[in-house]
């Protein structure tokens, strides 16, 4: 069989042309019809006449890409600001790391499977649903402030259950994210989506600078989390506003390609697949290592400093994420002045420089300035002796949004079927949560940064290895070939 472009058929063939895309699960002789063009005048297969007034504003993919971007502001956003500091009244140290395990435990499981489920129930469903549970998360803080251990069945129950919510909340972003931008566009609608997602850590850092100001202690004030619940509450009204997928019309005139529904036992089969898809076994440390280095920079790292400290070190830290995603995500990963296949070894070679520089620097901080007996820093007492330490924290916010920013562009460039993206999404979330709730049980049981630093920082150079791997194996210039029938 004779694969060509879409162009040199057009011109030498007069009949109609049909479209294939490469299933992800077949050889490079199997194609997955998606779309038959025809040459005659006939084209609403592929192209159609966007919605009237509001709703076509509402079913734009750059509009339902805001949509859940500020669902995200308010749900994860508001929680990685929560989870960036520590506990009020938490005399047990160990009561966090369990709560966090079982929510990344729950998060591993669910949100492999989730991605089938947003395939079937649709990712309205699961926004709604997943935001409410951010809420009762950000609610047993408030029980751990008045109650402290008395309340740690209460905040174990409300981490699982926030591991159910988040695995649906980010296999539904996941599909929306990959699917609905076209192929010259992902890295640029990824960018909008974490850059206003980031926005809300840095917004909940600051309220937590404003109403901790005159607390230099290291435990943030219960108001802190009243006003993290009414927050996250409010993301899940915004998530009420996602359109169904079939109404949303790219840029290009092209609707979101969605096949028909599939029943759950064949979703399941589909799943199970991803665990011999050798794509995503090769990603598979650079995915567990997404959300690896948490652990160190939020827990032994930030204890380093006060509460209102904490607060400022995290607003750089999440302002950054912005910036290093709207870089990476539009100047280079969507520059129109390089083939993708390119494209992936830039951002390749990016992603390792940043590795090097950011955790030389992390080593340095390490073995010549960390103290564990030392008082909290604090930016205004110890001015001086806080400002490296804020510097490299930020820097490990910029070195997170290069990382995640860069792993979605690989999985969205393996293909562009929203199903099957839904089950990588799915199954990058897994993956990258169960790591998550190991990393949060050895930070229990490892008492010493310094070793704790060394275990964060292999996995991210053993990634760059595999993300090249994966640049130089299965990245083309598109995800779409054309053969003559």
């Amino acid at each position: 069989m004779e694969v060509r472009t879409k162009e040199d058929l057009t011109q030498e063939v007069p009949g109609p042309v049909r479209v294939f895309q490469r299933h992800p699960m077949q050889t490079s002789a199997g194609y997955k019809s998606v779309v038959e063009l025809e040459d005659d005048a006939d084209s609403s297969s592929i192209s159609a006449t966007p919605p009237k007034g509001w709703r076509s504003r509402l079913a734009h993919p750059k509009t339902q890409i805001i949509i859940v971007s500020l669902v995200c502001f308010f749900c994860p956003g508001m929680f990685n600001a929560l989870n960036s500091m520590n506990p009020p009244g938490l005399h047990n140290e160990a009561l966090r790391y369990n709560q966090n395990t079982a929510l990344y435990s729950t998060f591993a499981i669910f949100g492999l499977l989730a991605g089938g489920i947003c395939n079937i129930a649709g990712p309205r469903v699961l926004l709604v649903v997943g935001g409410a549970t951010y809420a009762l998360y950000a609610g047993s803080y408030v029980g751990i402030a008045l109650h402290n251990d008395d309340a740690a069945p209460f905040a174990i129950v409300a981490g699982g259950l926030l591991g159910l919510g988040g695995g649906s909340l980010w296999a539904a972003q996941g599909s929306m994210i990959m699917s609905y931008p076209t192929e010259n566009r992902k890295g640029t609608y990824f960018a909008i989506f974490w850059s206003i997602f980031n926005l809300g850590g840095v917004l909940g850092s600051l309220i937590s600078v404003v109403i901790n100001w005159n607390n230099v202690s290291v435990g943030p004030s219960m108001s802190t989390y009243v006003a993290f619940i009414a927050l996250m509450l409010c993301g899940s009204l915004v998530a009420t506003l996602v359109v169904d997928p079939r109404s949303v019309v790219r840029e290009d005139g092209t609707r979101v390609h969605l096949a028909e529904a599939p029943n759950v036992w064949r979703e399941l089969a589909a799943i199970g697949r991803l665990f011999v898809d050798p794509r995503m076994l090769v990603l598979l440390i650079p995915f567990a290592t997404s959300n690896w280095f948490y652990t160190y920079q939020f827990s032994p790292f930030q204890h380093a400093f006060s509460a209102r400290t904490q607060g400022i070190n995290n607003v750089l830290y999440w302002g950054l994420q912005m910036l290093g995603s709207y870089i990476l995500g539009n100047l280079i990963l969507d520059s129109p002045r390089h083939g993708r296949r390119r494209r992936a070894w830039i951002g390749t070679i990016v992603l390792t420089v940043s590795t090097a520089v950011v955790w030389t620097a992390g080593v340095v901080w390490e073995y010549r300035t960390v103290d564990p007996a030392a008082p909290p820093l604090d930016f205004v007492v110890d001015s001086g002796r806080w400002f490296p330490g804020f510097v490299l924290y930020a820097a490990y916010g910029l070195y997170d949004a290069v990382f995640q920013t860069f792993s979605y562009w690989v999985m969205g460039a393996l293909t562009n079927d929203s199903l099957q993206l839904s089950r990588y999404a799915g199954f990058y979330k897994a993956v990258q949560c169960t790591f998550a709730a190991v990393s949060w049980q050895i930070g229990n049981v490892t008492t010493d940064s310094t070793v704790w630093l060394w275990i964060t920082i292999v996995p991210c150079v053993v990634s760059c290895v595999l993300f090249a791997v994966v640049a130089k194996v299965w990245i083309r210039d598109t995800s779409e070939v054309v053969e003559r029938e």
